[in-house]
């Protein structure tokens, strides 16, 4: 996002966001029809000679029996063989043999088969009768019902992953156009701009880099040499550089893919690690997130000051060690020692990384515009750690665990060379600390956001989100790739609602506390109906990352404000959404059982409901647009 741009190409970038959305989605759905009934018409002829081929066999079997004298009733292990021969047969429902006289000799109904009962599935069932013959007269008449429904559930399948895959390819282009845009178009045209207004004000110390071959180039050279021939020293002159938040989004978007690949199955991985046996299992599924998040706890206060000391430049760098040698330990390890080891070196790197980009977009566009940057940063933050759910789940479904996040480390490797370029200029550049003069912190307010918004945000994702709907999820009999698409389903609206909330408060359509408001009981409800109407998981992810898109950029937004010249509030903003994820965690594996999720979801909706009550009557703050020196 440029600094200083109107409203209007904020909102024309977000309807060709929505277009692009629902031309994907377009296609993809064509798509899968198109194969789909492509698909029925091609096996349709060979499921139904191979029903002909099961009836012959059974009945081949059934004859020769007759012909020996022996009745079919007397016929032993007869549904055994029956049920053994038909398990190769993957469209076979229903085999029923009856008597001449209409006494159901064998009634086999294949019930273990999950086919899914959806009405646009298998709606070409067929039925065959074959008959049982003793000589010339028809002893039994055997039924057998076939249906290409679950053929046709594991080719929807893979059409789902290959729609899920087409978006995150689709995610990560959007990025590369963006930054690519943001280095042969936004940047020059910023360092241009800025250029003619120094000179404009008489002030001619400062050049900037000539463009490539472009209608910019010979206006650039133009203004150079005005600037070499009118400068009083040529000494004095520098190379005007220019910083814009728009082009951290990649590097943030390659950091979230690459750490989160293991979103969909890590209380999983955990759970069938090697560990002590005396550890509850319900423990060792939360080893590893907790551990993460305590990581991260510990390193938030430590971390800005650490990014101002180096640069977000330098410090976005030396995290992507500690993040790739913890996937690593990660991928190589059997035990949940080693496992839990590196998910907690990976939150400690991950925290700096983070803290680096957040502080080079917030210097780049200033506090007027800490909302909308704010909701870019999400946007690309969460449109990666979506794709690295998809494809993590997919990947570990289809290669396994280790493949899965080794996938996850090449992402970051790739983040550290792109970081080099998209966090240049004076905002990724080390600042000297100096002291506080500005106006102090707002506590009061502070303590509001931060304990009424901030924390139970923050602890729903971590429990609910990451830890307790992949065992639901699990327990319920979904696989790895299906986990990984529903829990994708939550980070899905950070990237549409997102972008469209931060444009309704910039044109002040709305303000930031009740945007932050109308999020809180759009989380508290989704949480109270799923525990009181029993409802579908996959609903209640989707409802909670439309309440928490509502709330993430505006609450920031909001504790900046309140943080006022004091950047270390910020610092322990971030330490105290991992503490109080930490604390609901532990509060939840004492109290609760995983098993049953109702009070958890309760307890949440209700902690929700009220903090957002107490927030809404006494959390008032005085506005301001001081900038917070990151």
């Amino acid at each position: 996002m440029i600094a200083h741009a109107s409203t209007r190409p904020q909102a024309v970038r977000i309807r060709v966001m929505l277009s692009m959305v629902v031309i994907l989605a377009v296609t993809v759905s064509i798509f899968a029809a198109v194969t789909l009934r492509a698909f029925d018409r091609s096996t349709q002829p060979e499921l139904r000679q191979r029903t002909e081929l099961l009836g012959t066999m059974l009945r081949d079997d059934l004859q020769r029996a007759l012909e020996f004298g022996i009745p079919i009733t007397a016929m032993a292990g007869l549904d055994e063989k029956v049920e053994t021969l038909v398990a190769t047969f993957p469209e076979i429902q229903h085999v029923e043999v009856r008597s001449q006289s209409g006494e159901v000799l064998l009634d086999l109904a294949v019930l273990n088969r999950e086919i899914p009962q959806s009405p646009w599935l298998g709606f070409r069932s067929w039925t065959d009768t074959i008959p049982v013959l003793l000589g010339n007269e028809i002893a039994a008449v055997m039924t057998i019902h076939g249906n290409p429904r679950l053929l046709e559930a594991r080719t929807f399948r893979v059409l789902i992953d290959i729609g899920l895959i087409a978006l995150a390819i689709v995610l990560l282009g959007t990025e590369v156009i963006l930054a690519l845009a943001a280095r042969s178009i936004w940047l020059p045209r910023e360092a241009l701009i800025r250029l003619l207004d120094e000179q404009r004000r008489g002030r001619f110390r400062a050049v900037i880099a000539v463009p490539g071959d472009g209608p910019l180039s010979r206006l650039v050279e133009q203004l150079n040499d005005r600037a070499w021939h009118l400068a009083k020293d040529r000494e004095d002159i520098a190379r005007l550089e220019v910083s814009l938040p728009v082009t951290a989004r990649l590097p943030v978007f390659l950091l979230a893919f690459g750490t989160e690949t293991t979103a969909s199955f890590l209380p999983l991985m955990a759970k069938s690690a090697e560990y002590p046996a005396q550890l509850p299992e319900t423990f060792a599924a939360a080893a590893p997130l907790v551990l993460y998040l305590a990581a991260a706890a510990v390193m938030a206060p430590f971390a800005g000051p650490f990014v101002r000391r180096v640069g977000p430049r330098r410090a976005f760098g030396w995290a992507m060690v500690p993040v790739t040698l913890g996937l690593v330990l990660m991928a190589v390890s059997s035990g949940l020692t080693a496992l839990a080891l590196g998910r907690m070196v990976v939150g400690a790197g991950y925290t700096v990384a983070l803290v680096a980009c957040s502080a080079f977009a917030l210097r780049a566009g200033g506090r007027q515009m800490a909302t909308r940057t704010q909701a870019t940063q999400n946007t690309a933050l969460f449109g990666g750690i979506l794709a690295g759910t998809v494809v993590g789940g997919i990947a570990a479904f289809e290669a396994g665990y280790a493949s899965a996040i080794l996938l996850g480390a090449v992402a970051i490797l790739a983040a550290f060379p792109v970081s080099r370029w998209a966090l240049s200029g004076p905002a990724g550049q080390p600042r000297a600390p100096r002291s506080a003069s500005g106006r102090k912190p707002q506590l009061h307010a502070y303590a509001m956001l931060v304990g009424c918004i901030a924390i139970p945000t923050s602890a729903i994702t971590a429990v609910v989100i990451w830890y307790l709907m992949p065992l639901l999820l699990a327990r319920t009999g979904y696989d790895t790739a299906m986990i990984g698409r529903i829990i994708m389903l939550y980070y899905l609206p950070t990237i549409l609602v997102a972008p469209l909330a931060a444009e309704i408060v910039a044109r002040q359509r709305l303000s930031e506390r009740m945007a932050v408001i109308a999020g809180a009981l759009v989380v508290a409800g989704a949480l109270l109906s799923a525990s009181a109407l029993s409802l579908s998981p996959i609903f209640l992810v989707v409802i909670l990352g439309v309440g928490h898109a509502l709330i993430r950029a505006p609450l920031y937004a909001l504790v900046v404000a309140a943080a006022g010249a004091h950047a270390e509030w910020i610092d322990r903003y971030r330490m105290a959404e991992r503490l109080g994820a930490i604390a609901a965690f532990l509060l939840a594996l004492v109290f609760f059982e995983a098993a049953t999720p109702g009070p958890i979801l309760t307890a949440f909706g209700a902690l929700s409901l009220s903090a957002m009550g107490v927030f809404a009557m006494f959390g008032a703050g005085r506005r301001t647009d001081e900038a917070v020196e990151f």
